[in-house]
Parts: C-alpha cells; sequence; structure tokens
C-alpha cells in the first residue's frame, strides 16, 4: 500500500498538468461534437457564388434567409470574388464548382468556361417552372440555355444594395451538382429545392 502510494505521489509530481488538460479536452471535446451535431443539413442551406467588386454578404445572406425560413432553410453563405483578381478563374471553379448552388456571374466570366461543366441546361419545361420573367433572356452557348439575365448592363437592380456589379449583363446560373435543385439536376431529390426557390426569388423584385 506505501508503494502505490509512493508511486502515485511520484507520478503526480511529473504528470499533475495533465490532470488538468484533461477535463478542458473533453469539455472541447463534446462543444464540438454537440457543434456538428446541430449544423445544417446540406438540405437546410445554400451557397451562392457571386463575381463582383463588393458584397455585403451579411445582409444578402439575410435577406434570403429570412425570405425562405419558413421552408427550412438554415443557413445562407456566399463565395465572392472580383473576375479582375488572378484567382478569380481558380476560385470559381474549386469553391465555386464544388461548393456552390447558384451562381451570379457577368456574361465575360460565363464565356471564360466551359457552361456545360457544371450549370445545368434549361429546358424548356425547366424554364417554364422556374424563370420568371415572361420573354426572358439567356445566356447561350450552343444553342443550350445555362443561365437567365437578372440585371442588363447599365440598369438598375433591387441587388444593387448587396452586389457591386460590374459593367455588364449579369446572369443566374445554377451547379447542376447542386442537392437543392430538386429533381433538376444529377440528384433526384424532389423535396430538397431550396436553391430553386432562391433562384427564382433573385430574379424577382426583392418584395
Amino acid at each position: 500500500m506505501k508503494e502505490g502510494r509512493k508511486f502515485f505521489k511520484k507520478n503526480l509530481a511529473y504528470d499533475w498538468p495533465l490532470y488538468l488538460l484533461l477535463p478542458l479536452f473533453f469539455s472541447f471535446a463534446l462543444s464540438y461534437l454537440f457543434s456538428i451535431a446541430h449544423q445544417p443539413s446540406i438540405y437546410e442551406k445554400i451557397n451562392i457564388f457571386v463575381a463582383s467588386t463588393s458584397l455585403k454578404s451579411e445582409g444578402f445572406c439575410k435577406d434570403i434567409q429570412n425570405r425562405f425560413k419558413d421552408e427550412g432553410l438554415k443557413e445562407v453563405t456566399t463565395a465572392q470574388c472580383n473576375p479582375s483578381d488572378k484567382v478569380f478563374s481558380e476560385k470559381l471553379q474549386v469553391v465555386g464548382y464544388e461548393s456552390s448552388d447558384i451562381f451570379l456571374l457577368p456574361r465575360s466570366a460565363l464565356d471564360g468556361i466551359v457552361p456545360g461543366d457544371i450549370m445545368l441546361p434549361f429546358s424548356s419545361d425547366f424554364s417554364s417552372a422556374y424563370v420568371i420573367e415572361k420573354t426572358p433572356i439567356y445566356y447561350v452557348r450552343d444553342n443550350v440555355n445555362f443561365g437567365i439575365e437578372i440585371r442588363p448592363k447599365g440598369q438598375a437592380s433591387w441587388l444593387d444594395a448587396y452586389v457591386g456589379f460590374l459593367d455588364e449583363d449579369y446572369f443566374l446560373c445554377l451547379n447542376s451538382t447542386s442537392k437543392n435543385i430538386g429533381k433538376s439536376g444529377l440528384y433526384d431529390n424532389p423535396e430538397y429545392d431550396l436553391a430553386l426557390q432562391s433562384f427564382m426569388y433573385l430574379q424577382e423584385d426583392g418584395q
């Protein structure tokens, strides 16, 4: 028994910091696991890639989230980059292609990519269901519609309050790999359409 006490006291002299750190470690671990468990699922959040000189992201995201919170939208995030930046093409293809549901792009940005690689083609059925404008103008490549014009060059938009637009025509596009565009993309998820609802909202006047 005495030897056991001596062993404990000897080790305590060297290991006492460990006894202080272990509770902190477990506390941080539990907090992390709790935060992960309560994060919105992929079907409860959307990301919008915006090619612009500036973006008031907080207000922009809050506007959309408030509009669709009753439909289950819990988080809206953005990825923004100026098309004149050297990293724009890389950011669009890495960040935008991988994680964005919706794209807000000027004509020059669309001209610089192969839209069929990632953008959802707008069939006549899709346009009838989700394009608001009665006489829409599309971004067309190889006779396929890949985006709907929402801010013609030189014209004002309710989105001006948030987005620093370039002096170009701007188009709204969808990521064909998004899991929030119902059955329109690669995934047949008819009940998950928050990106589609947001896509329609962004075509409107912000009311």
